[in-house]
């Protein structure tokens, strides 16, 4: 009896560690797309610099949030991460505040108002209606960080510390060869 208990033991628990071997990412999920190309979204400016395209960012390392003005835990956190623009284009980083809000007639409207009110200065644009289906947000806000080569090299779901977005941005930049300016 002891015999049986322990040999069930061993097979359970070789079964458990078996399991809990490296599966490779689920296709279609956020961490499938670490060291795939970027997409190319069509963009809307809406505020500061910034290009008709996604891939108008390639050249430089980019870290794009996907957020939108419903979204309580964006609200909260847009304008802390507004706040370390400075300090990544002082490293050559662009930032990128992209708006996922349903198309409506009063969405540009409604993003404008917010921005002005909660981060003035964050390059801004609308994306085409497919930025959450296309980086696999499940969860506002989304971070992601884009190499120079247009490669995703991270994505974070939910609200990010502006210190810990600064370090992983210049990390990225840095393994891209896009660091800082000389």
């Amino acid at each position: 009896m002891r015999r049986s208990v322990v040999l069930t033991l061993c097979v359970v628990s070789a079964a458990v560690l078996a399991s809990c071997e490296h599966r490779p990412p689920l296709p279609g999920s956020q961490e499938a797309l670490i060291g795939q190309p970027a997409p190319d979204l069509r963009l809307t400016p809406v505020q500061g610099e910034v290009p008709r395209t996604l891939a108008g960012l390639q050249g430089r390392t980019a870290v794009v949030e996907l957020w939108a003005t419903w979204c309580g835990a964006c609200r909260r956190s847009l304008p802390e991460v507004a706040g370390a623009v400075t300090d990544l284009e002082r490293a050559d980083i662009t930032f990128l505040a992209l708006n996922v809000d349903a198309r409506t007639p009063t969405r540009e409207q409604n993003v404008n108002a917010f921005l002005r009110e909660h981060a003035p200065h964050a390059p801004a644009a609308l994306d085409d209606g497919t930025a959450v289906a296309r980086f696999a947000a499940r969860v506002l806000p989304t971070t992601i960080i884009v190499a120079a080569d247009g490669r995703i090299v991270s994505v974070h779901a939910g609200a990010v510390r502006p210190d810990s977005l600064v370090s992983a941005a210049l990390a990225a930049a840095n393994a891209s060869g896009s660091s800082a300016r000389d």
